[in-house]
């Protein structure tokens, strides 16, 4: 089940970051629109060619194309969230997005898989316990009486109490080799058992860590964001005033407009990728219940 909910929040987390890219594709489109008009006026005014209008038709197009794969990419994925959710979910169901973690610790006990190995070595020392008991010679004693007669004295004909008490002894020196070599077949066993956990913790350790990294990264890449989004709006404003005048080609527009877009998509990222890192800690941990 932890399986399952890494997959699910993996395809959470795509889904959410195609939607993202569907924005910045529309916000280009509906720029590019607007340009159009502007060029229009430019190529009446002989400032501008009428194979810039085709280039924007062009470009227009083509975000409509990356429109429809990423569409086409998001009703896939929710079609494999349906199935792991045994319930039908469209693209119409909003996903929201987790609240932010606050820090965790890295105790990863709490998962099952990890409890496997303790068992396993529990269940190795009870073993060991039972090839000790087979080995130790099992002393008992016994008791027996009756009243009756003939007793003891087959002479004796009347009736009277008798018994027989006694200590038995049995020791199975067969046991010994066995004994042995099971012995060495279950420290093999455990020997085996602590390296597989070992390899385990290494493992999860190197998960967390990264998640950590993560999340510190998209963090502070979140904080700069916002004023990386302002230059690029205003570069890009000064562009469309610089290409209505003719001072700029379209493709020198066409670059600044999509270095605009894509620092809107990028804190979109930084977000949700900060967001989904708490929600895959979490079920890294084995904490979502």
């Amino acid at each position: 089940m932890l399986q399952v909910e890494d997959a699910i929040d993996n395809l959470f987390e795509n889904i959410l970051l195609s939607k993202e890219q569907i924005k910045a594709v529309q916000f280009k489109r509906a720029d590019l629109e607007l340009r159009k008009k502007d060029v229009s006026t430019a190529i009446q005014i002989g400032i501008s060619l009428k194979t810039d209008i085709q280039e924007i038709e062009a470009n227009i197009i083509q975000l409509c194309q990356q429109e429809t794969e990423f569409r086409m990419s998001i009703r896939q994925q929710y079609i494999t969230l349906s199935s792991y959710a045994q319930q039908p979910i469209d693209t119409t169901t909003i996903l929201e997005l987790p609240e932010a973690t606050n820090a965790i610790d890295r105790n990863f006990s709490a998962r099952p898989d990890y409890d496997i190995y303790s068992l396993q070595l529990k269940n190795a020392e009870w073993k060991m316990k039972e090839l000790n008991t087979e080995f130790v010679p099992k002393l008992s004693l016994f008791a027996n009486g009756y009243y009756g007669r003939p007793g003891l004295n087959m002479m004796n004909y009347t009736s009277h109490y008798s018994g027989i008490v006694g200590v038995s002894i049995t020791w199975n020196i067969d046991a010994l080799y066995n004994n042995t070599h099971q012995r060495k077949l279950i420290n093999i066993d455990k020997e085996m058992t602590r390296n597989q956990q070992s390899t385990y913790e290494i493992d999860m350790n190197r998960q967390i860590d990264n998640l950590n990294i993560n999340l510190s990264k998209n963090r502070e890449l979140a904080n700069s964001d916002d004023k990386i989004i302002k230059i690029r709006s205003n570069i890009k404003d000064v562009a469309s005033i610089q290409l209505k005048n003719g001072s700029i080609t379209l493709t020198d527009y066409l670059i600044k407009l999509n270095d605009e877009a894509q620092a809107m998509v990028n804190k979109s990222i930084h977000h949700i990728e900060y967001l989904m890192d708490g929600a895959k800690m979490r079920t890294l941990l084995n904490r979502n219940n």
